[in-house]
């Protein structure tokens, strides 16, 4: 009977507490469909935030798949935002913004992450990355541990 309450206790403690470095590489890997991905790290509000991206084209560091995310104590990846193709979801799925326009077709992102205003700035790429378009600016949100839109006071001017 022991032994079979440790062997329960063994499997759960691997299911749940025992991710490794090898788990989290293998997070990664699923989320980018086993392709070659760059993670930067960046310090956001205090707390080292990372950035993987697969890179898609050469000349810029445009690309249509990303995710946000930092480890915990464990070391396992706690995601805050997902970046798919032509949309920006945060953790929970709720779409924050999708890059449209209608007369051209999608193609890449970049952006560039400014950390001493816990921010991150967004161009989206269309026709094969011969137009480009400013996108929103996200800002890191304290309250909610995730980054939003920044939108414009209108009321201050």
């Amino acid at each position: 009977m022991k032994r079979k309450i440790s062997i329960i206790y063994i499997i759960i403690y691997c299911l749940f507490f025992g991710y490794t470095e090898t788990s989290y590489k293998t997070y990664l890997d699923n989320f980018f469909q086993s392709s070659d991905y760059i993670i930067e790290q960046h310090k956001i509000n205090n707390r080292v935030i990372y950035f993987a991206y697969n890179k898609i084209s050469s000349k810029l560091s445009i690309f249509n798949m990303g995710i946000f995310y930092y480890k915990n104590e464990k070391n396992i990846i706690q995601p805050v935002l997902f970046i798919k193709n032509n949309i920006i979801i945060t953790e929970s799925g709720d779409k924050l913004f999708e890059a449209i326009i209608k007369t051209q077709q999608y193609y890449g992102w970049t952006i560039h992450v400014i950390d001493k205003n816990n921010s991150f700035s967004t161009n989206y790429f269309t026709d094969n990355g011969i137009n480009v378009t400013d996108g929103p600016i996200f800002i890191w949100d304290n309250k909610k541990n995730n980054f939003k839109i920044y939108e414009i006071d209108e009321s201050m001017y």
